[in-house]
């Protein structure tokens, strides 16, 4: 599975507000069983402030059922916590299996490198 884009929330966003991350997934291949997608934001200091993790397009079109080629647009809502400070914080993203809990293998796709706790870097979000 490649991740073939990234659609993210305007420039900042506040405390408060439940934002959209959407993820243009695509098959390069079948895809053998079924992967929970996950968008992570993460606090400057580190630790998760908060997630979503799902089946793509909630459970209607899970990956075992994808295509070589097809692109799926999967929204990732994220609810801002009412308190929190602003700052720049990181987004990150992938698959896992529910069953097991293990990640699908990421990789960059310039290097080939194995990415940090196979974690997809999807980019900064700026809280005001």
């Amino acid at each position: 599975i490649d991740l073939a884009a990234i659609g993210l929330p305007p420039d900042s966003v506040r405390a408060g507000q439940v934002v959209t991350v959407t993820l243009h997934w695509q098959a390069l291949a079948p895809v053998a069983g079924d992967y929970t997608g996950f968008v992570h934001l993460v606090a400057p200091g580190g630790g998760d402030v908060t997630q979503d993790d799902h089946l793509p397009l909630d459970g209607q079109f899970p990956t075992r059922l994808w295509v070589p080629d097809a692109v799926v647009l999967d929204p990732y809502r994220l609810e801002l916590p009412a308190g929190l400070a602003t700052g720049t914080y990181k987004l990150y993203g992938g698959f896992y299996r529910a069953e097991t809990g293990e990640r699908l293998r990421a990789v960059s796709p310039g290097s080939g490198e194995r990415w940090h706790d196979d974690l997809v870097y999807l980019g900064a979000l700026v809280v005001d």
